[in-house]
């Protein structure tokens, strides 16, 4: 029987379920943090004799740092004994409520079985803003390579058959999601996801396979950046951000948000 990829993850804590994150990135010196719980369900759930605690899992991250105008990066933990990070560019003006990003990055972890795996991601991100409230969509290309999964018993073969060779391309699942951050005050927010992962390739020769995963998460972000403190900064008074149907105005001249 081939292990789940995402079944792994209920072993241990600290797995890496949906974004955690909108396409806004954080001024250069800022600091923000997200913590929270998922739960996911996929066809392994039967062999775990149906849905549980293990279907539980914390989400531990994205840590960001703001590194550069438009650029930060970020580290969370992956699959058990592991960490990511990724850097997420986004070319839009902060004051839009528009907002769009491309991120990329990659991983490493191990668990409590020895079991180690090596992660390459890239994605996309969009949100648009409406007050305090900002619907977000993501979609990321994540590839695994899995080592040390016990090999199948050979008993399981038929006569002539033999198992196939590792191919060296990993396992590869797309990974979808929707989510709704609110501001709750000036220090943080609140967010809610729905994710589904799509197998997207399978190297038959590592003994463990993708299964079609959904999640829902939701999480507590402390320090990240918004629409509001973007215009903050920007020095836009309340005032005007609440007129400015045609143009807000900073420090005597019109401006667009």
């Amino acid at each position: 029987m081939r292990a789940s990829l995402a079944a792994g993850c209920a072993l241990v804590m600290g797995c890496s379920y949906g974004l955690g994150e909108t396409p806004r990135t954080l001024p250069k010196g800022h600091v923000s943090g997200n913590s929270g719980m998922s739960m996911f369900f996929n066809g392994s759930d039967a062999q775990r004799g149906g849905v549980g605690t293990h279907n539980l899992a914390p989400q531990l991250g994205p840590v960001r740092f703001g590194v550069a105008p438009h650029v930060d990066v970020g580290v969370a933990t992956l699959f058990g004994l592991g960490l990511r990070a990724d850097v997420k560019v986004s070319p839009t003006r902060p004051t839009l409520p528009f907002a769009f990003a491309v991120r990329a990055g990659g991983g490493a972890a191990v668990d409590t079985s020895n079991r180690s795996l090596a992660m390459t991601f890239a994605g996309v991100l969009a949100s648009y803003t409406f007050g305090g409230v900002e619907p977000y969509v993501g979609a990321t290309f994540a590839n695994h390579w899995i080592y040390g999964q016990p090999a199948p018993d050979p008993a399981s073969l038929a006569p002539g058959e033999r198992f196939a060779a590792r191919q060296g391309y990993g396992d590869g699942i797309v990974e979808l999601t929707v989510g709704l951050r609110v501001s709750v005050s000036t220090w943080g927010s609140v967010s809610f996801e729905y994710s589904r992962w799509q197998p997207a390739q399978d190297d038959p020769g590592d003994s463990t396979g993708s299964s079609r995963t959904t999640s829902r998460r939701s999480g507590l972000c402390v320090g990240c950046w918004t629409r509001a403190d973007a215009l903050a900064a920007a020095g836009v008074g309340l005032a005007e951000r609440r007129a400015g149907r045609g143009g807000l105005t900073r420090h005597g001249r019109a401006c667009r948000a």
